[in-house]
């Protein structure tokens, strides 16, 4: 197994490659967004029809799926990066600071076991008990 890379060493890598190949006049913002969305779509084919259960257990009690799974992650991961590298975004510090504003704002007095949208339900409905 490798060992742990950073964002910026995978970052490096791949277009260390994609440069290599020739292929950065195909990387434009566009194609690579939307190279993103056929690899996000190969991995909902993995688990489609199946039940959250049957993915977990697929995932780790038979290998071949697990490494379906994983490349497509991979895809998506890496098409992320160049996306990045392409618009000059710092992705360790855009991460932390998506982090740091969701720390703020969903806090656990009133997130926690919700989904968001429960939340948004029950926000909607006190503000409109509060307009009668």
């Amino acid at each position: 197994m490798p060992e742990s890379q950073s964002i910026n060493a995978m970052t490096d890598r791949i277009i260390a490659l994609r440069d290599k190949l020739q292929w950065k006049r195909f990387h434009t913002p566009t194609q690579i967004s939307l190279t993103m969305q056929v690899e996000l779509g190969k991995l909902y084919q993995e688990f489609m029809w199946r039940t959250d259960d049957q993915i977990y257990e697929q995932v780790s009690t038979k290998l071949d799926q697990k490494e379906r799974v994983s490349e497509q992650i991979a895809d998506v991961l890496l098409n992320l990066l160049i996306l990045a590298k392409e618009l000059k975004i710092d992705l360790t510090q855009s991460v932390s600071d998506k982090l740091t504003s969701m720390e703020k704002q969903y806090t656990a007095d009133i997130y926690k076991g919700k989904a968001k949208t429960d939340v948004q339900s029950s926000l909607q409905s006190i503000s409109e008990n509060d307009r009668k």
